[in-house]
């Protein structure tokens, strides 16, 4: 079964090209680029995804942050990757979710890498 990416874009040439490459790879299935307008993605192709692919970068006028959080409050087993032509291209953003209390909180915590 193919990985069905839903590719959404913010510059739509990038969106474009990778649409192109992706379209190449064996094994996956690309559904876009959509030109994202207003932060609006089209609610059936999200629920049909396995991940969504955010080419370019939105700008500073744009809530990118709401964005991703919209998605994964929505679809909280759902990758979001948001690839962009700066020095680090590459971005993944996921959801875990676990059980509310201070015992959960703590074992999370101590199983984070710290930054050197």
């Amino acid at each position: 079964m193919p990985r069905r990416v839903l590719l959404l874009a913010f510059q739509l040439l990038l969106g474009e090209s990778l649409a192109t490459l992706l379209d190449q790879a064996p094994g996956v299935e690309v559904n876009g680029p959509w030109q994202l307008e207003g932060g609006r993605i089209p609610e059936a192709a999200l629920a049909s995804a396995d991940v969504v692919v955010l080419a370019g970068d939105p700008g500073e006028r744009s809530p990118l942050a709401e964005l991703v959080v919209g998605i994964l409050d929505r679809f909280p087993d759902l990758p979001v990757v948001r690839v962009t032509l700066d020095q680090e291209p590459i971005r993944l953003y996921r959801c875990l979710r676990f059980p509310s209390g201070s015992e959960s909180l703590i074992d999370l915590l101590a199983t984070l890498s710290t930054r050197a």
